[in-house]
């Protein structure tokens, strides 16, 4: 278990907050993410997958209602953006994360429900939650019934151990480097679930002022617990910061000649969480800095830790975030990750995913976690229309275009609007009866690849065909397949 502890430290063990976490052991948040799990969401724990998939209960029967779990979940991609916020910070929330953090919420799955009413149409909701119902008693046998009264004793434990802990100003230290807003009064809920195996995988999730955390029963490795909660809590102070702050902090990037700030601005939230909490609030937990890897994405991994002394002198400091610092930041990416840029492993983390009627975008997103750690993802099926062009020349990552030879004139209005494009115009229409991958830099360092398909069914091997090739090949933008 690497997700626990460093909260209710911060939280709770200085009568100076009026912040308080509340722990929770819940069935039905344990039974929603268990088969959100085991229906192949990408960045849940591959552990708990595992425990499912080598079950007697791994039957076709029930890949089959674990299929139908998917498509249905297809509804819950949808949202709403707070108002006021740069574009590329993506304030707001989906319904997806609003039924995770409402199912930490709920006593049972009939309150479950009552609490997530209306977010998606009715039929859709009723045969929703007749599936969760319909895996209650397998998550019962399978996990709850055999680890409920361990994931219990494990929470008593941390409740124990915390308060012999002292590290009551780092909380605020934090939050005045992020230039955060956070009521003191706003409680942290975390829910807790059982993974029954003592080493694997785990995650966590942040959204806003609820926690999900994967508890690997049997792990005791308090230090790591320290750093993961921290990174966690890191990501709920980054999203808590004001507009004003905000587009301060685009503006410094955006405002950058150097061909790194994009990609230093894509990787800089979790490259500050992973400084901040697997190297600074370890360090103090422990008295030294984890000489193994910090983060399990090596870009991540190597840019945090090139960018660590310069967050602990301004946490030391007690200084906010500048644009010295972002200046600093972009330096130290373009030197530590000169080759990233190019790298398809590093662009394919976190993108903007368009497509068209004749492809679901949600066939494309697996398809490409089967090769790429996909992070994040945002994605339509209209690749021309003004709203994808406001996100096209808006967002911090990289766009990804997919279409047919039937449906190539969708990629030709943006030509008026990306330069890049206009650029490569003939190129492009000379090839599209041909199955290809066109990748290029812009001028300012944004990365754009567009995968035409000759037919469909081509794109599981164009996909593969993409992490073979490894990188943008400056002198060869597009290849032919």
């Amino acid at each position: 278990m690497k997700s626990l502890i460093l909260i209710a430290v911060l939280l709770s063990s200085s009568p100076s907050f009026a912040v308080e976490v509340e722990y929770t052991v819940s069935k039905t948040h344990g039974l929603y993410v268990f088969v959100e799990t085991i229906a192949e969401n990408g960045h849940r724990s591959k552990t708990l997958r595992a425990y499912f998939e080598n079950s007697k209960f791994n039957t076709k029967k029930n890949r089959k209602k674990l299929a139908r779990f998917r498509e249905l979940k297809g509804h819950l991609y949808k949202g709403y953006n707070y108002s006021g916020y740069p574009i590329a910070r993506r304030m707001g929330i989906d319904a997806d994360k609003a039924f995770v953090a409402q199912s930490g919420y709920a006593q049972s799955l009939k309150d479950f429900q009552s609490r997530v009413k209306n977010l998606i149409p009715i039929p859709v909701e009723k045969e929703f939650f007749e599936l969760l119902a319909y895996f209650k008693p397998i998550y019962e046998k399978l996990i709850w019934e055999e680890n409920f009264s361990r994931l219990t004793a494990y929470k008593e434990k941390i409740e124990k151990v915390v308060s012999k802990k002292k590290l009551n100003t780092m909380f605020d230290q934090a939050k005045t480097f992020y230039g955060a807003t956070w009521p003191d009064d706003m409680k942290f809920r975390i829910g807790l679930y059982p993974i029954p195996a003592a080493i694997g995988h785990s995650s966590a999730e942040s959204i806003g002022s609820f926690e999900s955390v994967g508890v690997l029963l049997g792990d005791e490795d308090v230090a790591s617990t320290f750093a993961v909660i921290f990174h966690e809590l890191c990501h709920s102070l980054y999203g808590a910061q004001d507009a004003k702050m905000q587009e301060k902090f685009e503006k410094w990037f955006s405002d950058s000649s150097s061909p790194y700030a994009t990609q230093t601005y894509m990787n800089i939230n979790e490259g500050l969480a992973t400084a901040i909490g697997n190297g600074w609030a370890f360090y103090a937990a422990v008295g030294e800095l984890d000489d193994g890897s910090w983060y399990n994405f090596p870009y991540t991994d190597v840019f945090a830790k090139a960018i660590y002394q310069d967050v602990n002198v301004y946490l030391g400091k007690g200084r906010r975030i500048d644009k010295r610092f972002i200046r600093s930041v972009i330096k130290t990416f373009s030197k530590t990750l000169p080759d990233s840029i190019y790298e398809y492993d590093n662009l394919m983390n976190r993108i903007l995913l368009l497509t068209n009627k004749k492809i679901n975008p949600r066939d494309v997103d697996r398809e490409i976690r089967k090769h790429f750690r996909l992070q994040s993802v945002k994605s339509g099926n209209k690749i021309s229309n003004q709203k994808s062009i406001n996100l096209i020349k808006s967002l911090f990552r990289t766009a990804v275009f997919v279409t047919t030879k039937e449906t190539f004139s969708d990629i030709e209005p943006l030509t008026e609007h990306i330069s890049l494009f206009k650029d490569n115009q003939r190129l492009l229409a000379e090839n599209k009866e041909s199955s290809f991958i066109f990748s290029a830099l812009d001028k300012k360092g944004r990365p754009f690849i567009h995968i035409n398909l000759r037919e469909s069914s081509h794109l599981p091997e164009v996909i593969k065909k993409l992490k073979a090739l490894g990188k943008i090949e400056q002198e060869k933008k597009i290849h032919l397949l």
